[in-house]
């Protein structure tokens, strides 16, 4: 019996969290084969236990669009002339993670297991080895001051690489530190986002 109480949408992010889509694009295909894995009576053929690609497609289409107020909680294509660029696949946006975080305990309901346990544990560690050791955050931990050569070696760019690239980069590392439960690089990168906005806005 499929439970009402989480949404194909909510279902499919899921998966997509599963498979590392907080920090990869992961493609439509692995994504059907893993929401049918969790969700075998939604993601079904009618007749046959067979992932069904189409409904987990239509599910990633409605999450990408922003309505009623709502964010995206997604990013990505699924199309013909996604797939021959090679530009096919999906990828969670903050606040598909920030969706899945505030409805855990409802969601986490329908298969029996916490959103954080979703997440791989290497991703986390990996994660605050690599945002720790710079020399940004060990000035920013000690209350010192932060020059914006230091942030953008977290970011792995140079000063002149564009607020686009930037913007990019510092939402990636945001989206990573939100779905592996990191307070300690959350709030690093959101004092570090107010610090240098300058940077990061369209120049």
């Amino acid at each position: 019996m499929t439970d009402k109480s989480t949404t194909n949408v909510e279902a499919c992010i899921l998966a997509l969290l599963r498979l590392g889509g907080d920090a990869r694009t992961v493609s439509t295909e692995d994504l059907a084969k893993m929401a049918w894995e969790m969700f075998p009576d939604r993601f079904s053929w009618n007749k046959y236990q067979y992932p069904d690609k189409e409904r987990v497609r239509q599910a990633m289409t409605d999450a990408r669009r922003a309505k009623d107020g709502h964010p995206r909680l997604v990013a990505g294509h699924s199309s013909v002339a996604s797939m021959e660029t090679g530009k096919e696949g999906w990828r969670l946006t903050l606040a598909g993670v920030e969706h899945l975080k505030s409805n855990e305990e409802r969601i986490a309901s329908s298969i029996g297991d916490g959103i954080q346990k979703t997440v791989n544990r290497k991703s986390k560690f990996g994660l605050e080895r690599s945002v720790h050791a710079t020399v940004a955050f060990k000035k920013f931990s000690m209350g010192e001051e932060v020059m914006d050569f230091e942030f953008c070696e977290v970011l792995r760019c140079s000063l002149d690489a564009g607020s686009d690239v930037m913007s990019k980069r510092l939402e990636g590392l945001r989206i990573r530190a939100a779905s592996s439960g990191s307070s300690s690089v959350s709030a690093f990168l959101e004092a570090m986002s107010q610090k240098f906005s300058c940077l990061l806005q369209s120049r």
